[in-house]
């Protein structure tokens, strides 16, 4: 079976490991980032098929992130 992957970006620990965890149960295959730098870095290494993104990032915010995907993308 192709396990799915998911990159979750997200600040606040408790979520991502919370919303990580439920994933996993489902068989998902999950990476975490911190910061929407890291975020972008880990979308290379990672090749996820789905990214859970905040949108309030304490770096750049999700709005950046995901216009910086979609450029990639092209």
């Amino acid at each position: 079976m192709d396990h799915k992957r998911i990159l979750i970006v997200e600040d606040e620990p408790e979520v991502s490991s919370a919303v990580r965890e439920l994933l996993e149960i489902f068989g998902f295959k999950v990476e975490t980032a911190s910061s929407g730098e890291q975020g972008l870095k880990k979308m290379e290494s990672f090749s996820p098929h789905v990214l859970l993104l905040d949108m309030g990032l304490p770096d750049i915010d999700g709005y950046h992130v995901l216009r910086s995907v979609r450029e990639r993308e092209r």
